[in-house]
């Protein structure tokens, strides 16, 4: 495959990436504001509420960690309640490692971090190219 075959197949598939994944981020948008406005009614302010958006990408999450950062209780309470509200994505991660098996190591974790719930059907329909 010449540098130009490369190139375009991985143009058209990026493409194909934003059709498949637009639907879903239209979806999460009514989410995301939800979270916003209940994240700065706790408290939080949108600096605050952003970054943990940023970092914590899993709306179940998100909404297990506002409200239990208004008690007062241990930092490690809400830590593991985190992980264990985001425990499924390690199994989803099991699920399509062997189609992504050509990608690095970084490449992986990062498309590992921006898999949430919604976006597995999508990514098990995918043909796989390994």
């Amino acid at each position: 495959m010449t540098d130009i075959q490369f190139e375009a197949s991985r143009s058209a598939d990026y493409w194909q990436g934003v059709r498949v994944g637009l639907p879903v981020a239209l979806a999460a948008t009514p989410f995301a504001l939800l979270f916003g406005v209940l994240a700065v009614q706790q408290g939080m302010t949108v600096f605050e509420a952003t970054l943990m958006s940023a970092t914590l990408f899993a709306g179940a999450s998100q909404m297990v960690g506002i409200e239990l950062f208004g008690h007062p209780i241990p930092a490690w309470v809400v830590v593991f309640s985190i992980f264990a509200v985001n425990f499924r994505h390690v199994l989803y991660s099991a699920a399509i490692g062997r189609q992504i098996s050509h990608w690095s190591k970084l490449e992986q974790a990062v498309g590992f971090f921006f898999l949430p719930t919604c976006n597995m059907p999508a990514s098990r329909a995918a043909p796989n190219k390994a």
